[in-house]
């Protein structure tokens, strides 16, 4: 049976691992990109503040 700890864990595992490669396609698309900025679009990038959220915003479960 699965844990639900070790669920969040590896979800959390792999948003981190989904946030280094977003951060690596960043820099390969823009290498004069300081690190700064680097930082600038992955804050835009989690936060969406580029694109509007989807509204109603509806739970799906499984």
């Amino acid at each position: 049976m699965d844990d639900p700890g070790r669920r969040l864990l590896h979800a959390l595992e792999l948003m981190e691992m989904g946030l280094a490669m977003q951060r690596q396609n960043l820099r390969r698309r823009h290498p004069e990109w300081s690190e700064a900025e680097v930082d600038g679009a992955m804050r835009r990038w989690v936060s969406r503040e580029d694109e509007p959220l989807p509204w109603p915003l509806r739970y799906r479960p499984r």
